[in-house]
């Protein structure tokens, strides 16, 4: 669990109540406003304060997500014809599309009470999420939100264990996903190709940011990066002997 720049400690201390109920141990709060231990956190998180006493806490995001493979975030402002960036999924749709337990090492990604997550922190995440609502008003409290996305996550986790524990016999070894590491360098490769491609520079961000979404979506595995990664490299080795 992520917290960006959370400003209120009642719900720091919501949120670690609601991950104790969960069973989520890991918090991590980029920049908090308040002292994370600040004594309104403490009586409102309950049984859930050791989560707050051990909580880390960063000054970037992209240290907070540092090491996690599959990033997701949450919005309740959607895309817009001029904003691609905010491309997202319904929660139900991530509950019904993705195996969770196949994602690795997830980390939930929820921001400011007043703005939400920022662009610049969005294109870091691999799936942008939000919960379907009312269109008369949108936007949930902080800790309602965690509540509903963790309640779901915890359900769809807890099935597939099931599935998986009174399978075992029928189990399918399936490829892993890319890893972090894997997807930042299929990425460089893939934005590299599209600067030396000649097409037009105001256009580039676009595609880019249009591949990632398409890509994040697609749940890439490991073994499919390290092939087109490879093909990426003897394609830009081409159009650069071609100059």
């Amino acid at each position: 669990m992520i917290l960006v720049e959370p400003s209120k400690p009642e719900n720091i201390g919501a949120v670690a109540r609601l991950m104790k109920n969960f069973g989520f141990s890991k918090l991590y709060i980029v920049n908090p406003v308040p002292s994370v231990t600040a004594k309104e956190a403490l009586i409102v998180a309950r049984k859930g304060t050791e989560l707050l006493t051990n909580a880390v806490t960063t000054t970037s995001f992209a240290e907070a997500i540092k090491g996690i493979n599959t990033v997701i975030g949450t919005t309740a402002r959607l895309a817009t014809p001029k904003n691609i960036i905010r491309n997202y999924i319904i929660l139900p749709e991530l509950i019904q599309n993705y195996k969770l337990t196949e994602l690795g090492a997830i980390g939930l990604v929820f921001g400011r009470e007043s703005h939400g997550l920022y662009n610049e922190e969005i294109k870091q995440c691999d799936l942008l999420v939000t919960i379907p609502t009312y269109h008369e008003y949108p936007t949930l409290n902080l800790s309602h939100a965690v509540a509903i996305v963790l309640y779901s996550i915890y359900q769809k986790i807890s099935q597939e264990e099931s599935i998986k524990n009174n399978h075992t016999t029928l189990r399918q070894e399936t490829l892993p996903l890319a890893t972090a590491d894997d997807k930042k360098a299929f990425f460089s490769y893939f934005d590299k190709l599209v600067d030396i491609s000649g097409y037009r520079e105001v256009k580039r961000n676009i595609i880019k940011q249009n591949f990632r979404n398409i890509v994040h979506r697609a749940q890439l595995r490991g073994r499919e990066s390290s092939v087109l990664i490879g093909f990426f490299k003897w394609l830009i080795k081409r159009l650069e002997e071609s100059e």
